[in-house]
């Protein structure tokens, strides 16, 4: 794959369960492929900043992620999981994303040191100073919920939809039948604005059927795959 946004770098400040907050079950995800994907999608909506939407968020980390990296591109952030686990997860991830939220944070990281005296707590308080030297000045906007995105609707209205959906050992879809990915695409549809747009991360075996939505782009990465969608009108 040829990288025309995401720089090669050293993304080791954003190690799951570094600074960000981590939980067994919740999957990782390549810090600098969510960089390009975001970065790809963005250029196709012709905003100056958008509202990103993940109707699978897990522990909230792509997201939280692409806020310290592109702060000035996003406005908002929309999150939600069918776990209530999750959803929390995700509240304190995006907590982070403050000075305040990361203060805190090192205030943790100095008693684990503290208590355990481990050099990998150090390195992670080093990494959370440098982390709130990404902070973009003023509030951003940022809602969190409980959905079963396939089932329930909601009216929260995003401008770009992320989304690593469940294909693993670790995370997997809920209910009848084989067709989650279309389904979900299908009910989150309305939860995008005119000029919209979806990514979705999958394995390879995962087919994405849609007449509301027009491929941009399929690339192939390993065991992964990413497709990038343009809502139809």
């Amino acid at each position: 794959m040829i990288y025309k946004f995401a720089p090669k770098a050293n993304y080791e400040d954003f190690a799951s369960g570094r600074v960000l907050y981590h939980m067994q079950g919740f999957t990782n995800f390549p810090v600098r492929l969510i960089c390009e994907v975001f970065m790809r999608c963005f250029s196709l909506i012709n905003k100056p900043s958008a509202v990103v939407y993940d109707p699978c968020c897990g522990s909230g980390y792509m997201l939280t992620v692409l806020k310290f990296l592109y702060g000035s591109h996003i406005d908002t952030l929309i999150a939600s999981d069918v776990s209530e686990e999750a959803v929390n997860l995700t509240k304190k991830n995006f907590g982070l994303l403050s000075h305040a939220g990361l203060d805190m944070r090192k205030e943790q990281l100095q008693d684990l040191h503290t208590r355990f005296k481990r050099d990998s707590y150090l390195e992670a308080i080093k990494s959370a100073e440098r982390l709130k030297g990404l902070i973009c000045e003023g509030a951003f906007e940022s809602l969190v919920f409980k959905r079963d995105t396939l089932v329930d609707k909601s009216d929260c209205k995003a401008d770009l939809i992320l989304c690593d959906v469940p294909y693993g050992i670790k995370t997997a879809w809920s209910g009848e039948g084989d067709d989650f990915i279309n389904r979900m695409l299908d009910n989150v549809w309305d939860n995008l604005n005119a000029v919209g747009v979806a990514a979705i991360f999958s394995d390879k075996k995962q087919k994405i059927i849609t007449e509301k939505y027009k491929r941009a782009e399929k690339v192939l990465i390993g065991k992964r795959k990413f497709e990038i969608y343009v809502k139809l009108k």
